[in-house]
C-alpha cells in the first residue's frame, strides 16, 4: 500500500504525523481563524450533530500550534 510505505519512509526520515480535528466550534473560529483572502471563510455545517463541532476547520495551523503546546506541557 502506498499511503502507508509512504508513512513509514517519512517517519524513518524523522517526520511525524499529526492527526486534529477536522471540526470547530464557533467560538475556536472567531479564535484562530485569520482571513487569508477576502471572502473566504469557515464552512458552517447544515445539520451539525452538537454545538462544539459545527464549522469545518479552516486551516491546520491553529489545531497544529495547540498539539504543540499541549506535548510541550506535558513533556512529550
Amino acid at each position: 500500500d502506498f499511503a502507508l510505505s509512504l508513512r513509514r519512509r517519512l517517519a524513518s526520515l524523522g517526520y511525524f504525523e499529526c492527526r486534529t480535528l477536522k471540526l470547530v466550534s464557533p467560538a475556536q473560529v472567531a479564535q484562530d481563524w485569520l482571513p487569508l483572502r477576502p471572502g473566504l471563510g469557515p464552512v458552517p455545517l447544515k445539520n451539525p450533530l452538537n454545538d462544539e463541532q459545527s464549522h469545518l476547520r479552516p486551516s491546520l495551523l491553529p489545531g497544529l500550534l495547540a498539539t504543540a503546546a499541549r506535548n510541550v506541557r506535558q513533556g512529550t
